[in-house]
C-alpha cells in the first residue's frame, strides 16, 4: 500500500505536466504555425536538457534516502541543497548559451540564413531567451521533487504541480498573450511565474518536513 501511496501521486503528476505541455502546444499552434515551430525548438532543448536534471533528482532521492536511513538529518539536508545548487548552476550555463548563441542552436533544426525562416528564427530566439529563466526554476523544482520523494512526500508535489501549471502558469500566460499582446513569449513568462512559485513552496515544504517531522521522529 505504501508503494501505491507514494507512487500514485507521482504518476498523476506526470500526466498533469504532460497535459499542460500538450495544451501549450495546441495554443501555440492556434496562434500561428511559425510560432508552433519556434515553440518546438524551445521544447526540444528543454526536454533534452531536463534529462540531466531528472538524473540529479534521482541521485538526490537515493542519497537522501541512505542518509535518512542512517539518521543523519544534517547531511541529508545538505545533499538536497547541493543537488539544487548543481541543477541551477547547470541551467545558468545552458541559459547563457540561449542568450549568447541562439542562432547556432536554432540552426540545428532550421536554416537561419534562409529569408523564408526569418520570422521563425526571431520567434525561436525570443522563446529561447525566456525559456532560459523557466529552465532555471524548473531545474530547481525537479531537484526539490527528488528531495521530497526521499521524505515520502509526493502528494504535496502533485498539488503544487496542479496549482503552478494549471492554476497559475496557463491563466497568466494566456492573459499576457491575449491582453498584453506578448505572443508566445507571454505563455512562457506565465510558465516562469508558475515554476518560480512552485520552487518557493517546495523549498518551504522541504524545510518544514526535514526540520519538524523527521528531526522530531529521530530525536
Amino acid at each position: 500500500m505504501e508503494l501505491i501511496k507514494i507512487g500514485a501521486p507521482m504518476g498523476i503528476m506526470y500526466c498533469v505536466e504532460v497535459g499542460f505541455f500538450f495544451a501549450l502546444t495546441l495554443i501555440m499552434g492556434s496562434l500561428s504555425s511559425q510560432l508552433l515551430a519556434a515553440n518546438q525548438v524551445a521544447l526540444q532543448y528543454m526536454g533534452t536538457l531536463m534529462s540531466l536534471i531528472f538524473s540529479i533528482a534521482q541521485a538526490i532521492t537515493v542519497r537522501m534516502g541512505h542518509l535518512l536511513g542512517s539518521r543523519d538529518i544534517v547531511s541529508a539536508e545538505r545533499a538536497c541543497y547541493v543537488g539544487v545548487f548543481l541543477s541551477a548552476f547547470l541551467m545558468i550555463i545552458i541559459g547563457s548559451l540561449y542568450w549568447c548563441i541562439p542562432s547556432t542552436l536554432i540552426s540545428i533544426d532550421f536554416d537561419v540564413h534562409n529569408p523564408d525562416n526569418f520570422e521563425l528564427v526571431q520567434l525561436a530566439t525570443q522563446l529561447l531567451a525566456v525559456s532560459a529563466f523557466f529552465q532555471l526554476f524548473e531545474a530547481m523544482r525537479i531537484a526539490l521533487f527528488g528531495a521530497l520523494r526521499a521524505l515520502k512526500d509526493t502528494r504535496f508535489t502533485l498539488f503544487i504541480s496542479i496549482i503552478s501549471f494549471w492554476g497559475l502558469a496557463l491563466p497568466v500566460g494566456w492573459l499576457l498573450t491575449t491582453r498584453l499582446n506578448l505572443g508566445g513569449t507571454g505563455l512562457w513568462w506565465g510558465m516562469v511565474l508558475g515554476a518560480g512559485f512552485s520552487v518557493l513552496l517546495l523549498f518551504w515544504r522541504f524545510k518544514f518536513k526535514i526540520r519538524n517531522d523527521y528531526a522530531h521522529h529521530f530525536s
